[in-house]
């Protein structure tokens, strides 16, 4: 509170906040409750003291709170957001330590012990812990930040948060719906490998207790009361906070076939589908991947490592349709059928054949039929926006929670990071690398005088890709399907080895983007040049790692194309 509130009339005229030093404090006492009437102090010790004018100096959180009424959209604890730069309500600082021998006492409202991943979480009603933060009565209020979704996003905000300093001065509770902490879900398929589920996990030992942060796993958020800041989990415990951070990620897109039901159906999506899969798998001959991209590849090197005759059906006319052009998918799919799966481009599954509720086979567009007992379906993923629908946040007309460049939601103390999130420039990221950078600016705009690192925010991300599938390296960087006009490909294809690169340049020589399979050791030296003229043109460069190749014999081309 300051003096511009109570000239503005918010306040009693003889009651002046002043955010500083705590005063009381050093007096060896407290004040608890303020008379106005009879213009008296009472101290915990049970003495009153009479005033003309008081003097409020409690620090960032006056004993007499300002009003929900009073405080201006985008206004919080922390800093404002972005065009709400009349916002001046103090921010919250850590509390001071205890001097020497002196005791202390929890102060009415204040926010129970945090606890760690085994231990029993206490019982936060919504009525106790609203009316701490409203009484005036209360000591100095401790911010509380809800994340909901503890996936590598979410691990990635509360280390952001860590690393600033706010698990100090806040308490932070984490609601993750699955039964583990948050793991690495882009090495999944290395469980198929020897990885245990402990060696995927993304959490260090220690972290949560080190900073004192509430996980509750296995606990998912149900509801969102926006009106009364509260957050009700699976389990009914309620949750009240001053900003909430959804981090729910996306799910698996299961089309909308006859039998997608069927015992035998999975996704491909958390370490409790891999153990499924494995389970099921024992008694199985024949697998079905649906989806021939990222995960569904991943998918099918999975179901060949099982031991079972792997088919992959994609509806698109190649593999990995968002990341490589045409001749890259034609060398990704001669790579792969030498590794002994099947693949089916250009034909989409029309049912799911059943028999006694169990997978006997898959029906295809194309007329034709697949025999297999088991079936995978990894055909993309859709952001898990509907708690966000729930409570009345805005969302894109095809999915995804709507955030501008500080990932605010329609709601000023709503967050959204990660998959789950419509970012500012229209688009949903399926890739994690996009989501920690969310993830960072949220954690900026959450600190303490930091909301100016964030800079411009989230307002777009580098979509390049390199990984290796099945093996196989490949990469994509830049304008890889050569959509600006007038743009030249440079491709470089050796059929025998499945060495396949594009080089994607304008009319001056300026690299554009590219592809790469195969052979991804120059995309380290690549992407960093896109938007420039590389010092040696692609032309030449392609010239030189076909002499390179130690199959000179190979069929192979190094040709320019409009």
């Amino acid at each position: 509170m300051l003096l511009a509130d109570v000239l503005a009339g918010r306040y009693a005229p003889e009651v002046i906040a002043l955010p500083g030093t705590r005063g009381p404090a050093r007096l060896g006492t407290r004040a608890v409750r303020i008379d106005r009437a009879a213009r008296t102090v009472e101290c915990a010790d049970g003495s009153r003291v009479g005033y003309d004018r008081l003097i409020l100096a409690t620090g960032s959180n006056p004993l007499l709170p300002p009003p929900r009424a009073a405080v201006r959209p985008g206004c919080g604890p922390w800093s404002s957001a972005a065009g709400s730069s009349g916002c001046r309500r103090p921010r919250p600082r850590s509390a001071r330590s205890p001097g020497p021998g002196r005791a202390t006492r929890p102060s009415r409202g204040s926010p129970a012990p945090p606890v760690s991943p085994t231990t029993e979480a206490p019982d936060m009603s919504a009525d106790a812990d609203t009316r701490a933060r409203t009484s005036a009565g209360t000591a100095a209020h401790t911010p509380t930040i809800v994340l909901v979704g503890h996936g590598m996003v979410g691990q990635r905000f509360l280390e952001a948060l860590a690393d600033r300093g706010v698990t100090r001065r806040a308490r932070i509770v984490v609601l993750c719906e699955e039964p583990r902490p948050a793991y690495d879900r882009v090495r999944l398929t290395s469980y198929f490998s020897g990885q245990t589920p402990e060696d995927l996990s993304m959490v260090a030992a220690g972290f949560m207790a080190e900073h004192g942060i509430e996980l509750h796993v296995g606990d998912a958020a149900e509801s969102v009361d926006r009106e009364a800041r509260t957050v009700t989990a699976r389990s009914g415990r309620v949750f009240a906070y001053d900003a909430l951070v959804l981090a729910t990620g996306s799910y698996p897109f299961v089309p909308p076939v006859p039998g997608k039901d069927a015992r035998g159906c999975f996704v491909y999506r958390t370490i409790e589908d891999l153990l499924a899969i494995e389970e099921y798998a024992r008694t199985a001959t024949t697998g079905a991947v649906v989806g021939g991209g990222l995960l569904g590849l991943e998918a099918a090197g999975a179901l060949k490592g099982l031991g079972l005759d792997t088919h992959v059906v994609e509806f698109a006319p190649r593999l990995m349709p968002v990341q490589v052009d045409e001749g890259g998918g034609a060398a990704l799919l001669r790579t792969i059928e030498r590794m002994g799966l099947t693949v089916h481009t250009g034909t989409g599954t029309q049912e799911v054949v059943t028999a006694d509720g169990a997978v006997t086979g898959m029906r295809l567009s194309d007329g034709s039929e697949l025999a297999t007992d088991l079936v995978v379906f990894s055909a993309g993923v859709r952001p898990r926006d509907q708690l966000a629908r729930d409570c009345g946040l805005a969302v894109g007309e095809r999915g995804g929670i709507a955030v501008d460049a500080r990932c605010r939601t329609s709601d000023p103390a709503v967050f959204a990071i990660g998959e789950c999130a419509l970012a500012a420039d229209g688009r949903v990221y399926g890739l994690v690398a996009p989501g920690y950078e969310m993830a960072q600016t949220v954690a900026a705009v959450l600190s303490e005088g930091a909301e100016e690192e964030a800079g411009d925010g989230f307002t777009g991300a580098d979509t390049s890709t390199k990984l290796k599938l099945l093996g196989v390296d490949v990469a994509s960087f830049g304008d890889a399907h050569g959509t600006a006009e007038g743009c030249l490909d440079v491709v470089y294809s050796d059929s025998r080895s499945g060495v396949y690169k594009k080089l994607v340049v304008d009319g001056e020589g300026v690299l554009l983007g590219g592809v790469l399979v195969g052979d991804a050791d120059a995309y380290g030296l690549l992407r960093p040049l896109t938007g420039t003229v590389p010092p040696v043109s692609p032309s030449s460069w392609c010239s030189r790692r076909a002499r390179a190749r130690r199959w000179r014999s190979a069929p192979r081309r190094c040709r320019t194309t409009r």
